[in-house]
């Protein structure tokens, strides 16, 4: 599956659910310094397999942020048509998000 193809099974799926915004981030409930494999859930989603970031998903939006480490023309080529890359844009998501939706995490 592409990341296209599992964006679309992903906003099926919180469609099904009322899920309004669904936050995938890169880390796992350890905040551990190497993720392992099974919480790799953004890497996945995104295909994305930098060691920093995190995706949101909307009905009509998909957010990567990352760092700047990864400010690169392959990321920017990669995601493009997906996701809208971000760098250091944290307030964004909170700004675009009315505070009646159902988010997950």
């Amino acid at each position: 599956m592409t990341a296209s193809q599992k964006l679309t099974a992903m906003r099926s799926a919180m469609k099904e659910n009322g899920v309004d915004v669904y936050i995938v981030p890169s880390d796992d409930p350890h905040l551990s310094e190497y993720v392992p494999a099974a919480y790799m859930r953004r890497a996945y989603l995104t295909d994305f397999h930098g060691s920093a970031g995190t995706a949101a998903v909307t009905a009509d939006k998909a957010y990567l942020w990352t760092d700047s480490r990864y400010v690169s023309y392959e990321l920017q080529r990669f995601c493009v048509y997906t996701y809208l890359v971000l760098y250091h844009c944290n307030g964004l998501l909170i700004s675009n998000i009315s505070h009646t939706n159902n988010m997950h995490i």
